[in-house]
């Protein structure tokens, strides 16, 4: 069975992930045990099906073993804590991915948004719009708006904001952005667009979220193959906001995978 166990998982709290193998179907339980007799602080071990599915990227996870008197057994709430920011959601209902962990850090240490208004269109849990509410005082933005669609992410996004200590930062809104929000159309210094797949047809939403006067800057986050991935996001902003005078001023380098990459291109007006 070795070969077949996932070299990658990963551990959030007191639950272990594992990727679904299926030849290792039948044998779920017995790997689940053994990572519980390896990990003394894993009470839960779950498996991700078949990643996320639907608009609100929700997985298709279970649990496959649970430590028989765990302190945390029967709960896949966790509490995980990156760069000093604490996230708490459920890994059953809700994609936390440890892939932006870069990403995540940037917000929170390079990203200079001091005295800016912030509209994160895409807030999930928090990732990005929590650590730039907690930037430094020299980078730290007067308001970070975050708007959520799904209303279990929301619940959670409302947790962390507390947990965080940045209620005072950041307001919470939850459903579709372009329907909710609107009394912020022409406020925001900067937008956040934090959404995988590509969400190349939200992007006239958010032009109309920033300042007519002062312009701003647009994080779009995208995926494309390998080959594609410099000269496709590029593609989009020409298509979807070049004749409006939105032009690309950094792309950061993207992640490698087996078949499509994820980068994160920050625009400006």
């Amino acid at each position: 069975l070795c070969r077949w166990i996932p070299k990658k998982w990963e551990k959030v709290g007191h639950v272990i992930v594992l990727r679904y193998v299926a030849e290792l179907h039948e044998f779920e339980k017995e790997v689940g045990n053994a990572f519980i007799k390896v990990f003394p602080d894993v009470d839960v071990v779950v498996v991700d099906g078949h990643g996320v599915q639907g608009e609100l990227r929700q997985p298709t996870s279970r649990v496959v073993m649970q430590r028989e008197g765990g302190p945390c057994s029967g709960t896949t709430e966790v509490l995980h804590i990156e760069n000093g920011v604490k996230y708490k959601w459920d890994v059953l209902q809700i994609m936390f991915s440890s892939g932006n962990t870069k990403e995540r850090i940037r917000f929170r240490r390079e990203v200079k948004a001091k005295d800016e208004i912030v509209v994160d269109m895409f807030a999930g849990l928090g990732y990005f719009s929590i650590p730039l509410a907690m930037a430094t005082a020299v980078n730290r933005p007067r308001h970070v708006y975050c708007i959520e669609k799904n209303p279990t992410s929301h619940h959670y996004l409302k947790e962390n904001v507390q947990l965080n200590k940045v209620g005072d930062t950041v307001t919470t809104m939850c459903g579709d952005n372009r329907e909710v929000g609107e009394e912020l159309l022409g406020t925001a210094n900067r937008v956040l667009m934090g959404y995988l797949p590509t969400p190349v047809t939200f992007l006239p939403r958010a032009y109309a979220f920033l300042d007519p006067l002062q312009g701003g800057v647009i994080h779009y986050h995208y995926t494309a193959t390998k080959a594609e991935c410099v000269t496709l996001p590029a593609q989009h902003v020409a298509e979807m906001l070049g004749p409006l005078g939105v032009v690309v001023v950094s792309q950061e380098e993207p992640g490698v995978g087996s078949g499509t990459v994820a980068g994160d291109l920050d625009l400006a007006e």
